[in-house]
C-alpha cells in the first residue's frame, strides 16, 4: 500500500480552471486555477483521508471560498442533485469523481444548453495533469469537494489539495 504523500495538486496541475462540486452545500465553485494558487495561504493546512486507508491520503489548505479572486458560485439544480447523489461515506473515490463530473456537465448544459461546447476528457495522462473537461479549448479540473462550500450546509471552505497518495491505485 502506497501511503507516502507526494507533491501533487493545484500547484502542479496544468488546468486553467477549477470546478469544486460541493454536494453537501448544493453549489459548484468555479475559479481560475491561478487564483486558487494565490489563495493557498488564506487557510490552515488540512488533511483528507479515504475510507479504509491508513493515515491521510491528501494534504492541502482549507481556503474560505470567498477569498478566491473571481470565484463564481453556481447552485446545483435539484433535479441534477437527485439524479447524481454523492454519498458522504462513499468509499470509491473514482465514483465520487465521476459523479462530480456528471453534476458539473449537467449543470453547465442546463444553464447554457448547446451553446457551450464541452467534452469530458478520457485520456488518463491528461487527467493526471489536471484536465477532466474541456470547454472551448479551456482545461478544467473538476473536484468532488463534498463538505465544502457555503454555510450552513457546507464548511465555508474549499479544500485545495497540494499533496496526495494513492494507496489503492485508483484511476
Amino acid at each position: 500500500m502506497n501511503n507516502a504523500l507526494v507533491n501533487y495538486g493545484i500547484q502542479t496541475e496544468k488546468s486553467q480552471w477549477r470546478a469544486h462540486v460541493c454536494f453537501k452545500a448544493g453549489y459548484i465553485y468555479i475559479f481560475a486555477t491561478e487564483a486558487g494558487r494565490r489563495a493557498l495561504n488564506n487557510g490552515p493546512e488540512a488533511y483528507a483521508k479515504q475510507a479504509l486507508a491508513v493515515g491521510p491520503t491528501a494534504r492541502g489548505r482549507k481556503v474560505p471560498w470567498q477569498s478566491i479572486d473571481g470565484i463564481r458560485e453556481i447552485p446545483i439544480p435539484p433535479d441534477i442533485m437527485a439524479a447524481n447523489v454523492i454519498e458522504e461515506d462513499e468509499e470509491d473515490t473514482t465514483i465520487k469523481g465521476q459523479l462530480a463530473v456528471a453534476i458539473f456537465m449537467d449543470t453547465m448544459y442546463q444553464a447554457h444548453g448547446t451553446l457551450l461546447p464541452m467534452c469530458e476528457v478520457t485520456d488518463m495522462a491528461a487527467q493526471i495533469e489536471g484536465t477532466d473537461i474541456r470547454i472551448d479549448g479551456k482545461r478544467i479540473q473538476v473536484k468532488c469537494d463534498y463538505p465544502g462550500g457555503r454555510k450552513p450546509n457546507g464548511t465555508g471552505n474549499l479544500f485545495l489539495q497540494t499533496h496526495e497518495c494513492n494507496p489503492f491505485r485508483k484511476t
